[in-house]
């Protein structure tokens, strides 16, 4: 995890290092990444390949630098709660925006849960407007479950019910 966290210089790599990159992070689906970059399927193959260049390798360069800053959380998990921790870890600093953005949780949800996470002090607010919050305490990857009537979490890293 923590070499996730490191920041990647893309500007120093070329486009085809980039794009071998931005192919390993869509688990090696060319079609996935043609749609994500709004390129013709065979044309990316061949680009993967090297038996062509694009025709500016600059412009190409900039959108796979876009994509490979975007936040990623890889998979799909059908557990919200599991999307919106890998997330909440994967980006550390986030707004209730955001991890609706990037898990695809109801706004409501995702509310409900940061609340209960800084009640349990596994999140802080670091900044009122926009509301921006901070993991601060990071268990593991094994996401918590929160009790049903929402006024704790049961962390399944330590094994424990962590009470707000």
């Amino acid at each position: 995890m923590q070499e996730a966290n490191k920041s990647n210089n893309y500007a120093d790599q070329d486009w085809h290092e980039l794009l071998v990159l931005a192919h390993n992070r869509c688990g090696q689906n060319a079609r996935k990444l043609s749609r994500e970059l709004d390129q013709p399927f065979t044309t990316l193959l061949k680009w993967l390949k090297k038996q062509k260049t694009p025709k500016s390798p600059e412009e190409l360069k900039k959108a796979l630098i876009v994509y490979l800053e975007k936040p990623f959380v890889c998979g799909v998990n059908p557990n919200v709660l599991a999307r919106i921790w890998q997330a909440m870890r994967c980006m550390r600093k986030f707004s209730a925006a955001e991890i609706v953005s990037v898990t695809g949780a109801s706004a409501d949800y995702c509310r409900q849960v940061i609340r209960l996470m800084c009640r349990c002090r596994y999140l802080r607010l670091v900044s009122n407007d926009p509301r921006i919050f901070l993991l601060v305490r990071d268990t593991g990857p094994r996401p918590p479950a929160m009790n049903k009537k929402r006024t704790a979490l049961i962390d399944n890293n330590i094994e424990q019910e962590v009470a707000a």
